[in-house]
């Protein structure tokens, strides 16, 4: 695992920014909210439960790649996305694994991009730094 991403949100942001370059206008961070299907797309799946690994927190976030079309054109194009999608995830830190899916009918493919998401430490944290209050250089009137 390369570097580190603060939280679940912010890897999201990172996967779907890393992702544009491939499809532009055509990646969403989430998933479709609805049936109707605007192909191809990219998308980001609920992110898996983040799991503990020697001090190392990781969630999985699966990133879907669907298309449709004729047999022989949608194999290709699947093809040219996955390779495409593949490089640009290698740009965020983190494992990748792949699987074939479908998805309501048409081709998908499925990465599933493996992210550290936080740390523990044996380290104190820093002490909390706070403003000095002033001297009162004069006396406070008396409330009446």
């Amino acid at each position: 695992m390369g570097g580190r991403v603060n939280d679940l949100a912010a890897t999201r942001t990172a996967i779907a920014a890393a992702l544009e370059i491939v499809l532009p206008g055509r990646v969403s961070p989430y998933p479709p909210t609805s049936k109707r299907w605007s192909t191809p797309s990219v998308f980001i799946d609920q992110a898996v439960p983040p799991f503990k690994a020697d001090h190392q927190w990781f969630a999985t976030f699966p990133v879907w790649i669907v298309v449709d079309g004729a047999n022989d054109a949608q194999i290709a194009m699947m093809d040219d996305l996955l390779q495409n999608c593949w490089l640009a995830l290698r740009m965020v830190p983190g494992d990748l694994s792949g699987t074939v899916q479908q998805l309501a009918g048409f081709r998908a493919a499925v990465i599933d991009c493996t992210v550290m998401v936080d740390v523990d430490t044996m380290c104190p944290p820093a002490p909390a730094t706070v403003a000095e209050i002033p001297p009162v250089t004069r006396p406070v009137p008396a409330i009446r």
